[in-house]
C-alpha cells in the first residue's frame, strides 16, 4: 500500500484509500486487524488529510467496536445485499429485512463513522457474470429470467453465443448452476408481480436505513440489469435524480 499512498498523497482528488476490498469473512481476525492498523499508521504519517477505510469483512458491526477506538480519519465500509440475504418468502419479506438491518446503526452508534460502499435494488443473484465468468457461488433465490443479451458497440466481438452455452467454466455452486449466455439470452434478476413498485420500495427501505450512515455507492453504476444500475434507478425514480433528496424521499416514502 505504501507505494499507493507516496504516489497519491498530494494530489487533491484523493481523499481516502481502502486497502483491501471484501477480505475473506473467514480470514483470521488479528491478522487482518494488524494490517490495517499499520496500513493506518502509514497514512496518518504520509497523507494526515485522507480518511482510511477498512472494509468489515462481512462480519458483524459488533466485531470492530474495540478496533482504533477514538481514532481520527476512521471510516468502515460495509457491503450489504438483498440478493445474497436469501430471505425467500414474497416481496415484503424483503422490504421487511431492509428496514430493519442494524449494522450502520450499530457503527454509528459506537462512534465508528460507516459507508455501505456496495448495495443494489436487486433480490437474488442471476445476472450474469455477476459472480465470476461463467461461474456462481450459491444458487439464486429464485427461478433467473432469461432476457435478449445487451447489444455492444459496433464492431465489438460479442461474447454471446447464439447456440447452446460456451465455456470455460467456473466450479459452480455443486448443483450445476452458471450464469451464463446461451441461445442469445443472458440471465437477469427476477421480477415479483409489483415489478417497477416492488423494486422501487426495495430501493427506498434500503436507502432509509443507510441515510442513518455516513454515506453510499450503489452497485453497479450501470448495469443492463435495471436493479443493479445506479443510471436506471434515477431515470427510474427508484432513487431521486437530485441525491440530496434522498433522505427527504425515503423518509417520506412510508416504506418502512
Amino acid at each position: 500500500i505504501r507505494p499507493v499512498v507516496d504516489t497519491y498523497k498530494a494530489p487533491p482528488a484523493v481523499v481516502a484509500i481502502e486497502p483491501v476490498n471484501e477480505p475473506w469473512g473467514s480470514s483470521d481476525l488479528p491478522t487482518l486487524q494488524n494490517y490495517y492498523y499499520s496500513v493506518y499508521e502509514y497514512v496518518r504519517a504520509n497523507a494526515p488529510g485522507w480518511r482510511v477505510v477498512f472494509h468489515d469483512a462481512f462480519l458483524p458491526a459488533s466485531t470492530w467496536s474495540d478496533f482504533l477506538p477514538g481514532c481520527p480519519a476512521v471510516v468502515f465500509d460495509t457491503h450489504q445485499y438483498l440478493a445474497f440475504w436469501n430471505y425467500g418468502g414474497d416481496e415484503w419479506v424483503f422490504i421487511s429485512g431492509a428496514c430493519s438491518n442494524t449494522v450502520v446503526d450499530t457503527f454509528e452508534s459506537n462512534g465508528q463513522p460507516v459507508i455501505v460502499g456496495e448495495w443494489a435494488s436487486s433480490t437474488d443473484s442471476c445476472v450474469l457474470w455477476l459472480e465470476g465468468w461463467n461461474d456462481a457461488n450459491g444458487a439464486p433465490a429464485y427461478t433467473c429470467e432469461y432476457v435478449e443479451c445487451p447489444a455492444l458497440p459496433d464492431g465489438q466481438p460479442g461474447p454471446f453465443p447464439d447456440g447452446p452455452a460456451a465455456g470455460p467454466y467456473g466450479h459452480g455452486n455443486g448443483d450445476g448452476y452458471v450464469s451464463t449466455p446461451e441461445y442469445g439470452l443472458c440471465p437477469k434478476t427476477h421480477t415479483f408481480d409489483s415489478a417497477g413498485e416492488f423494486v422501487r420500495n426495495a430501493t427506498l427501505a434500503q436507502l432509509n436505513v443507510w441515510e442513518r450512515g455516513h454515506g453510499w455507492a450503489m452497485w453497479n453504476f450501470k448495469s443492463f440489469d435495471p436493479a443493479w444500475s445506479f443510471l436506471d434507478a434515477t431515470a427510474n425514480g427508484w432513487i431521486p435524480a437530485n441525491v440530496a433528496d434522498t433522505p427527504t424521499v425515503a423518509a417520506e416514502s412510508g416504506v418502512c
